[in-house]
């Protein structure tokens, strides 16, 4: 039995090869194979709502998961036979930093910042609001500006900034500020009793990098963008973690997506054996 009990991946980029880069053609499968053959706890971790995390699986025929974080971190759900239940308490928990406010209430507090454009309805979660950002805006600057709302506003807000390459555009978050995707799978982690050596994560992109450069053990697909990756390297240097960030570069294969969660598993785990299909 392997000591790996919860295995935590972003979608986007990082299981799921919609970026620029090639996906090895057996990688998907060889990943599939071993989640199974070792029975590991499988969770999603993702910007996208559970409707969008859905779409994807069936897609791209990934296997169901045990739980879904979705919406950058504001929901977790557990899984029991492709059906997924809210896990309230969280809810209970990041809510206060909001005061009983709504989203939508919310986002009309910072309507008088033009950098902003509001993402789709669909895009917009309770506990979640998602702007387009242009890349020439300064966003030190706009930061600052938000958090001035903010605390006009006596609210508590977590801020993620990420860039989707594809697109040329950036992506903000406003969050409450206990969540974002690591916060959510340390309580999924205590309400299962793990540890941090029973945990790994995968990721690629901005919203990533509060969960790649903490004490968890993390694995950076070699497809990620060269500043996630500085960036990343960085954060996990000032907070004393830079030994549990290990970059996918192309072991055995070319460390892009489901490849590179792969050389992660292999590298903090080396009791697991790749396997094809």
């Amino acid at each position: 039995m392997t000591s790996l009990q919860l295995l935590c991946t972003d979608l986007d980029r990082t299981l799921i090869p919609n970026g620029f880069s090639t996906e090895l053609p057996e990688a998907r499968q060889e990943f599939v194979n071993l989640i199974s053959r070792y029975d590991i706890c499988l969770a999603y971790v993702s910007g996208r709502d559970r409707h969008r995390v859905h779409q994807v699986i069936r897609d791209y025929r990934l296997p169901f998961p045990d739980y879904i974080i979705a919406d950058v971190g504001s929901t977790i759900y557990t899984c029991r036979q492709e059906r997924c239940f809210l896990v309230a308490d969280w809810y209970q928990q990041i809510k206060e930093d909001w005061r009983e406010h709504s989203a939508m209430e919310i986002c009309r507090w910072f309507a008088d910042i033009p950098s902003l454009e509001l993402q789709e309805t669909d895009k917009q979660g309770r506990f979640k609001l998602s702007f387009y950002v242009s890349l020439s805006i300064d966003y030190d600057t706009l930061k600052q500006q938000l958090l001035t709302v903010a605390a006009e506003h006596h609210l508590a807000v977590n801020l993620i900034y990420s860039i989707d390459c594809e697109k040329k555009i950036g992506l903000l978050d406003l969050l409450p500020a206990s969540a974002n995707k690591l916060t959510a799978i340390r309580y999924l982690m205590n309400s299962l009793g793990l540890q941090d050596n029973e945990v790994l994560f995968a990721g690629d992109s901005g919203n990533d990098l509060e969960v790649l450069s903490s004490e968890l053990p993390a694995v950076l697909v070699a497809n990620a963008q060269e500043s996630v990756r500085q960036q990343a390297l960085r954060m996990a240097e000032a907070a004393g973690h830079k030994d549990q960030l290990y970059l996918a570069h192309g072991v055995t294969g070319n460390g892009h997506y489901a490849d590179g969660i792969i050389e992660g598993i292999h590298f903090y785990y080396p009791e697991l054996k790749r396997h094809s299909k």
